[in-house]
């Protein structure tokens, strides 16, 4: 029996779909062979090339996306997706470059993932590390130092956080910060908490912070953003923002304020109306301020607003995982409730 006719070089798919497409297979199941692999090819893409497939496999392992393992003698590997932190975000940003996040989100690996206390909690450790590599870098930068300093003084922070901020920029071309740099720029999150734990016997620490900082409802909602939005998500992983300066004026009134100053919180994101301001996604973000305004999300977490303001902007340009959470919030974003 003829079977389908092999694709010619105007009919193969762009470089780094198939490559997605087994990576979102093997993320939908706990583990799977080569057979499988190459059955779904054939009957989803028409990729019938096993030499091609084959060097698929090899590169997604080579580049820790996936791994594998032996099934015994005789038989092909098994290959599957390590349920790390450091393993979801390559993963997802290499579909994210190649426009498949949405549909990793939907994998049974993404969303059991996403749930799991320890992925939130790594998740934090990664933004802390990014901060971290960023304020270095703005602090090594005179003139950058100079406007945060300016901002912060706009902003009414506190005198005495200013000297501080100016004492440890002295300070930045010591050796122990040198190494600290290293350290954040060189460590996954869970080699960096290992670090913590023992170079400085403040293995439970982090936790300690992170569980005053993201109660157990705000934890929740992150993740239910999160997981319907891979703009939400993105930024999660990778803290891409672009006015970081005004980033960090809020993180830092909003920080400052939980362990120093007013533990309400509630007038201390006000500057955030600049932030949204700013055009750090697109054109739609013009829409967001009267949006969270009708919220009344000025007491959030600045991470936790950042996340819903992300994911007001998938909803709008219809990027969205469709899910009871994202159905039911931007009902409630669009249909706001009318005050007796």
């Amino acid at each position: 029996m003829a079977g389908r006719k092999k694709r010619n070089s105007s009919q193969r798919e762009p470089i780094g779909k198939t490559k997605s497409q087994i990576l979102l297979f093997i993320a939908d199941r706990e583990k799977c062979d080569y057979t499988e692999i190459r059955e779904y090819l054939r009957s989803s893409l028409n990729v019938r090339n096993q030499k091609g497939i084959r060097g698929h496999l090899s590169g997604l392992f080579t580049e820790n996306l996936i791994k594998k393992e032996s099934q015994g003698k005789g038989m092909s590997d098994a290959y599957f997706v390590e349920s790390n932190f450091s393993t979801f975000r390559r993963d997802f940003n290499f579909l994210n470059e190649n426009d498949f996040s949405l549909d990793f989100l939907k994998t049974k690996y993404a969303k059991d993932m996403i749930v799991s206390d320890d992925f939130f909690f790594y998740g934090l450790v990664n933004i802390l590390k990014l901060i971290g590599i960023d304020l270095f870098d703005l602090m090594n930068d005179e003139k950058k130092f100079n406007e945060l300093l300016n901002e912060c003084k706009k902003e009414t922070i506190d005198t005495n956080q200013i000297e501080i901020m100016q004492e440890q920029r002295e300070k930045i071309s010591d050796s122990n910060v040198q190494e600290l740099i290293s350290v954040l720029r060189t460590k996954s999150p869970e080699e960096l908490l290992d670090f913590i734990g023992n170079e400085f016997k403040l293995a439970k620490y982090p936790m300690l912070i992170a569980n005053q900082l993201f109660p157990v409802d705000t934890r929740k909602e992150i993740m239910n953003i999160i997981s319907s939005s891979r703009s939400a998500l993105d930024y999660f992983l990778n803290l891409k923002i672009e006015n970081k300066l005004a980033f960090f004026i809020v993180l830092f009134r909003f920080f400052i304020s939980i362990f120093f100053v007013d533990p309400s919180k509630a007038a201390l994101l006000q500057s955030f109306n600049q932030l949204r301001e700013q055009n750090f996604t697109n054109e739609v973000i013009k829409l967001i301020p009267n949006i969270l305004d009708m919220q009344n999300v000025l007491n959030d977490n600045p991470i936790l607003t950042t996340l819903k303001a992300y994911f007001i902007i998938d909803s709008v340009n219809a990027k969205i995982v469709e899910n009871e959470y994202s159905t039911e919030t931007l009902s409630k974003i669009l249909i706001p409730e009318v005050k007796q």
